[in-house]
């Protein structure tokens, strides 16, 4: 194969690669303004989170009121795990727990820790006995044990809910910068037959595998362009071809 044919598959690596970060890009810049009464790309996934808040309610309403719903939607939609929200499910729970009713705290340690009914309440009444100060030092010790290791279950699930949600989010952001890829392909297509600068360009289908291929190929183009670069230049130096 003519070197200068390889080139030019690196610099169609490189610019297809280009067109899918493009594709993103425009994803998210207009999809984080497309947003009708939480639905859109922001709020793709929160059902995951969304299914936790409900579990949670009880103590999310004594902590944040009764807008807890709004507040934790919001804080996705701004960051999804690398926001806020994780935090304020985290800190809802754990103020809130101490200080509800044992019925409710018991229903909400069963529900997040999969114990039993007597074990979920011998757990709140621990907690909310350590809050009151009626208990002995070693009954405090056992609740601060317990207590810490609710902590981590309800941890756990938030972690796990978040996770699926930015599986979720990121699912849907790929099929729509895939869609936004293979419109922007076929526009350029069009444009370079003669819809406005010329009559060159592609064949239809080869734009449209262009498009299809631009938003898997992004995020190795660079690493892909680099390494064939490397392997041609040293082919060009075993060649006797100077770089």
């Amino acid at each position: 194969m003519d070197i200068s044919q390889i080139e030019k598959a690196l610099a169609a690596i490189i610019a297809v690669g280009a067109l899918g970060t493009a594709a993103f890009g425009v994803v998210e810049a207009f999809g984080k303004a497309l947003v009708v009464k939480g639905v859109g790309l922001p709020y793709a996934g929160f059902g995951y989170v969304k299914a936790l808040v409900a579990d949670y309610g009880p103590a999310l309403r004594m902590t944040y009121g009764e807008h807890y719903k709004e507040i934790v939607q919001r804080q996705y939609r701004d960051g999804r795990a690398k926001g806020q929200a994780p935090d304020s499910l985290r800190q809802g729970v754990r103020l809130a727990l101490p200080l509800m009713e044992e019925g409710a705290a018991t229903a909400l340690i069963g529900h997040a820790w999969g114990l039993g009914d007597d074990k979920s309440a011998a757990l709140a009444r621990a907690l909310i006995s350590e809050q009151s100060g009626a208990i002995t030092p070693t009954e405090s010790e056992t609740a601060a044990v317990l207590a810490g290791r609710f902590a981590l279950a309800v941890d756990a699930r938030i972690v796990a809910a978040f996770s699926l949600a930015e599986e979720r989010y990121q699912a849907f952001a790929r099929c729509a910068a895939g869609l936004v890829a293979i419109a922007l392909s076929l526009f350029f297509n069009y444009a370079a037959k003669g819809g406005f600068v010329g009559r060159d360009g592609y064949p239809w289908m080869i734009a449209l595998i262009i498009g299809l291929a631009a938003v898997p190929l992004a995020p190795i183009a660079k690493d892909l362009s680099s390494a064939l670069s490397d392997s041609l230049r040293a082919w060009r130096q075993v060649g006797g071809v100077k770089v």
